[in-house]
């Protein structure tokens, strides 16, 4: 091989016409020059899997963090946890689900709070609540309970919204009443 010739590997694909030789001689007018070629389709598919592997890396380990707790939905055969009544309407109704999966539904706010009252609570994952007007799930933190003169099916007029706004408005047009305020006998705080 003479000083300036330069051998080239090229790798030909099985769509390219069948070439008999395996290598090209380049030969240059200087030592600095540096042999170019066009990227073959090889060349591209591999660019293609090499991004391909840490963006499948990458995918896996987002997948496998930790996932949020998701409210489980209400079924007709659902009772309350505090009362042991149906949960028959879903715009009252809440949710406690613990660490160890299990899952305590309530029909009311107010059964809700005397079961935090009465339970040891440390072992919740999650608390959802029904927005009322909308009667989706939202997490408990977010939510705002006001008191109001709604019926409920256990008489406390309390219930959740998702903003602030929203509850004022709810407050305005359905102001508490005495009997909401001050309980009933079914789901009254315990006395000791």
């Amino acid at each position: 091989m003479k000083k300036n010739e330069f051998f080239l590997p090229i790798v030909i694909s099985s769509e390219a016409p069948k070439v008999q030789a395996r290598n090209l001689i380049f030969i240059f007018e200087s030592k600095n020059e540096i042999p170019r070629r066009s990227a073959s389709r090889n060349d591209i598919e591999y660019g293609f899997l090499r991004s391909l592997i840490p963006m499948t890396l990458m995918f896996l380990f987002i997948s496998c963090g930790p996932k949020e707790i998701q409210p489980i939905e209400l079924f007709p055969e659902d009772e309350c946890a505090s009362c042991r009544m149906t949960v028959s309407d879903p715009a009252f109704a809440s949710e406690i689900i613990n660490k160890d999966g299990s899952v305590v539904k309530f029909d009311d706010l107010r059964c809700f709070e005397n079961y935090r009252k009465d339970h040891n609570i440390d072992d919740v994952e999650k608390i959802f609540v029904k927005d009322y007007e909308t009667k989706a799930w939202i997490p408990f933190g977010k939510s705002i309970v006001i008191q109001t003169g709604i019926e409920t099916p256990m008489g406390s007029g309390q219930i959740a919204v998702a903003d602030q706004q929203r509850a004022k408005q709810l407050k305005e047009r359905y102001p508490p009443t005495l009997a909401a305020m001050e309980g009933d006998a079914c789901c009254a705080p315990k006395k000791n």
